[in-house]
């Protein structure tokens, strides 16, 4: 029997079989201003970090392999509405303008104002008034309030990294920081500085923003994203960083 008779099937299961290959992964967003914990990105590669933690285990539950794409913040939205990515963690509503599809949250973190022990201690934002705060480029800021927040010289920096380092260099005496990252970067480099105990703000839970065009049931994302947290591998993650 001739080869040429079944060249036409041949040539259709090669069609289809570069689209079935590439839907097996699942592709996170990493926006390119996380540093350790939260990321650690050499050039466009994300090596290591939470962000890629929680994208392993969640593709391992859902039977994919993970790619990572990394993005300048202010794509991101875009990148998730045209579903050029399926899902970015580490978010939360507030903090992202598309209309996307959300996990539970996956851990808690929590805000704090760090004043060197040079200056008065704050007690409420309000006292900011007039002050330089440093701040992280990009960042929504749901604390302080907007009302405070326009009365203070918020001093930006390209990312919670660089506005921890300003902070113990002293260029600024009051910094605006997440509390994994200050307690992550002090213990990895040793540094001493001197503050007030820092004043605590509303603790928040990032998640998962899912795209609503993403090539993966945002179901099968939700459940895997809720067993990592009920199987308390979440837990074991982050124990690696702080």
């Amino acid at each position: 029997m001739s080869m040429h008779r079944y060249l036409p099937a041949l040539l259709l299961c090669c069609a289809f079989a570069v689209p079935a290959c590439a839907a097996e992964s699942i592709v996170f967003a990493v926006t390119a201003e996380n540093h350790l914990p939260i990321a650690d990105i050499q050039g466009e590669t994300l090596r290591s970090g939470l962000l890629k933690d929680i994208g392993d285990a969640l593709a391992m539950r859902i039977g994919r392999k993970p790619e990572y794409r990394v993005l300048p913040s202010k794509r991101l939205d875009a990148a998730l509405t045209a579903g050029e990515v399926d899902v970015a963690c580490n978010q939360t509503p507030e903090w992202r303008s598309a209309a996307l599809i959300w996990t539970a949250p996956l851990f808690q973190d929590r805000g704090w104002l760090v004043v060197r022990t040079s200056r008065p201690p704050v007690r409420k934002m309000e006292e900011l008034a007039g002050k330089r705060v440093g701040m992280v480029q990009g960042y929504v800021y749901v604390d302080p309030p907007p009302e405070v927040q326009a009365r203070l010289e918020r001093d930006d920096a390209p990312s919670m990294r660089a506005n921890i380092e300003k902070f113990l260099c002293g260029y600024n005496d009051y910094a605006l920081v997440n509390e994994l990252s200050f307690r992550y970067y002090l213990k990895q480099t040793g540094r001493v500085v001197a503050i007030h105990p820092p004043l605590m703000q509303p603790i928040f839970e990032p998640a998962c923003g899912i795209s609503p065009r993403s090539r993966i049931s945002a179901a099968k994302i939700q459940r895997a994203a809720a067993d990592l947290v009920a199987e308390h591998a979440m837990s074991r993650l982050l124990e690696r960083y702080r």
